[in-house]
């Protein structure tokens, strides 16, 4: 083989190479196109069938009014009285009651020493909850005690402004 042949052989290798490549691009470039109008005039359609589907009314949502109700200071034995009362009109008898030291402005906390069936506990509990007066269950020990009731040691606190202790 001459070298004449080689180079003019290797040349149209090459040339065959980059046609091929070429024709590569332009069927990659072409398809790529396809997609773009496809999903064009997918978005043109889609915001058509928006515009065309009525708006929804729109709706006032009410605000409902703040859950709890904080006192504007701390009033010791009213707080005692009123988880008094709590207790027993859940069927639940208080043995001692007690107002704790805090160094937390805006809280109060109290120790309830509890007996009765664990039903009425329960739903001491959730009269807790439920109560306009923000009241918190911080700790808790409970433990039987007879004929199916149980005792229970409940600190609760009772939050308010933050005025005088």
């Amino acid at each position: 083989m001459s070298k004449t042949r080689l180079v003019t052989g290797m040349t149209v290798v090459l040339v065959l190479a980059q046609a091929s490549a070429a024709g590569v691009s332009w069927w990659l470039r072409e398809d790529a196109d396809g997609a773009l109008s496809r999903a064009t005039a997918n978005n043109v359609d889609l915001r058509r069938r928006a515009e065309e589907v009525p708006a929804a009314p729109s709706v006032e949502v009410a605000t409902p009014p703040p859950r709890w109700v904080l006192p504007e200071s701390n009033d010791v034995p009213a707080t005692m009285q009123l988880l008094e009362s709590m207790c027993d009109g859940e069927g639940v008898t208080v043995d001692g009651i007690k107002a704790a030291t805090t160094n937390s402005p805006g809280r109060q906390s109290f120790v309830l020493a509890v007996r009765g069936a664990p039903q009425a506990l329960c739903a001491l509990l959730v009269a807790f909850e439920r109560h306009e007066r923000l009241l918190v269950v911080e700790t808790g020990r409970v433990r039987p005690g007879p004929e199916g009731t149980v005792t229970a040691e409940l600190g609760v606190a009772a939050i308010h402004q933050g005025g005088g202790r």
